[in-house]
């Protein structure tokens, strides 16, 4: 039902008790995966500002990450990456990629049976988008274009006011966030979302401008709707 209305659904608020701080701003329900039952919901506002100079990370895999072994949109990264270089990679991108996508270090968003992340990936942006659009707006992601750097940006998402102001992706109060997906443009790159231009760009993994904007997955057996009310039974 979700996915089906998802230019109704996706955007709308979702009641869920797993993080009350007011930095969150309240969630929004982003995207519905019928492969693996999950609903993703996203916060609001950024919770923090936040550079993705993680050193201490050796590669994509680096961490408890849930989000990698179970998400096929966690997962796919590191299997192309693997496919490219066939090492450790050892990128500041990466680095930073794993610790955007490590549950462990966004626990306190999460309740029994959830976990959480640091932002979505390119892939998950765009297929929230495409669920949510019609034919005619769709987004296409050229993964022959995926390099062991990171990922291109697609074209339609280049441009200033490409993505509506106060929409899903792009809240009032969101600033500048990370995407958890590096940029092909140079193994420093990482991608963002451009509050301000409404765009998709790229900057230094070391930039302390941007911000988080925390990802949350959540089984869909524990999304109930009640007169057009979503919540999050816990």
């Amino acid at each position: 039902m979700l996915k089906d209305n998802a230019s109704i659904y996706y955007g709308q608020d979702i009641v869920y008790s797993g993080y009350t701080s007011t930095y969150a701003g309240g969630w929004q329900l982003f995207y519905v995966d019928d492969e693996t039952d999950e609903i993703f919901i996203i916060s609001k506002n950024a919770v923090k500002n936040e550079t993705l100079n993680k050193s201490g990370y050796s590669d994509y895999m680096t961490g408890g990450s849930v989000f990698v072994s179970k998400s096929k949109y966690g997962s796919k990264w590191n299997k192309m990456w693997l496919n490219k270089c066939n090492s450790v990679n050892l990128n500041n991108n990466s680095k930073g990629i794993a610790y955007l996508c490590d549950t462990t270090q966004w626990s306190d968003y999460a309740i029994q049976d959830t976990y959480a992340v640091g932002g979505p990936t390119l892939e998950l942006l765009i297929a929230s988008w495409n669920d949510s659009h019609d034919i005619n707006n769709q987004i296409t992601l050229n993964e022959d274009d995926v390099t062991s750097t990171g990922y291109p940006i697609p074209e339609s998402l280049k441009n200033e006011n490409s993505i509506p102001l106060n929409s899903l992706y792009r809240p009032t109060s969101s600033g500048m966030n990370w995407i958890a997906s590096p940029s092909s443009n140079h193994r420093n790159h990482v991608c963002y979302l451009n509050f301000y231009g409404g765009y998709v760009g790229y900057s230094y993994y070391d930039d302390d401008r941007f911000c988080i904007r925390v990802l949350v997955s959540i089984p869909a057996s524990k999304v109930q709707i009640e007169n057009e009310t979503l919540t999050v039974s816990e």
